[in-house]
């Protein structure tokens, strides 16, 4: 998929991550269409499956227990998971940010308060004492206990309790991915980001140790919508242009 994009922004210094939320949407939709129109063809392949709406603390628990025999929810895969469950092959790359209103950073181009307030926060090192708010059982939440022992944590079960925790002032600042947090700042003006995208890591579809067929039969049928060119993991950006290729 090739897409012209006006003005291109990057995550990371080497460029090679496209960080515009519109170029995300695009390519999802084409993706989308892409998927519905190879089951069409290929009605023999299709399952039918049964959603259900989980916290997502519990989600590697019910996978592991087989009250669900797959769970999709932007996982990280770490070493400490895979003792649990099963990965299916990673299907992208998800960098982790963290955001404040923005009354409590300092603006990193001029290092100038942007208000009077005490314990602005000009970078990550100024977390130890402050704070943070996290998704309950999320690898931020992980992050949160091993980077800021002295730091207060205030766990969550979902994305929109982290956000109402750091616009009401409960909490001084939020951890979450940096791609679903582009959205949110669209929509929440008051609120920033402080510093570049970090922990970037894989994101992938868990399974249980005990499913191994229908681990192999997802990966089989993974691997096959990639090869027919639906699926594209990777971003390769060329001037203004960003094409996606596996």
């Amino acid at each position: 998929i090739s897409i012209k994009v006006a003005e291109p922004q990057f995550e990371g210094q080497t460029k090679t991550k496209l960080g515009n939320t519109e170029a995300k949407s695009f390519t999802q939709k084409a993706l989308n269409d892409a998927v519905g129109e190879w089951f069409e063809r290929n009605p023999s392949e299709g399952k039918e499956i049964k959603f259900s709406d989980m916290e997502f603390g519990s989600l590697i628990a019910a996978v592991s227990s087989g009250k669900a025999d797959m769970i999709a929810s932007s996982i990280y895969v770490t070493d400490e998971r895979k003792k649990q469950i099963d990965f299916s092959d990673a299907y992208y790359e998800m960098g982790t940010r963290v955001f404040a209103l923005k009354d409590r950073l300092i603006d990193a181009s001029t290092k100038i308060p942007n208000s009077n307030q005490k314990s602005l926060i000009t970078s990550l090192d100024d977390l130890k004492n402050k704070r943070i708010g996290v998704m309950l059982g999320s690898t931020h939440d992980a992050f949160a206990h091993k980077h800021y022992p002295q730091a207060e944590i205030l766990q969550y079960k979902g994305p929109a309790d982290v956000l109402l925790g750091v616009k009401s002032g409960k909490v001084d600042v939020g951890i979450y991915n940096s791609v679903s947090l582009a959205e949110i700042l669209k929509v929440n003006l008051d609120l920033g980001v402080i510093e570049k995208p970090f922990e970037f890591s894989p994101l992938a579809f868990g399974f249980s140790k005990n499913n191994t067929e229908l681990h192999s039969q997802f990966n089989s049928f993974f691997k096959t919508i990639k090869d027919n060119g639906v699926d594209r993991k990777s971003t390769r950006l060329n001037s203004s242009h960003v094409s996606e290729s596996r």
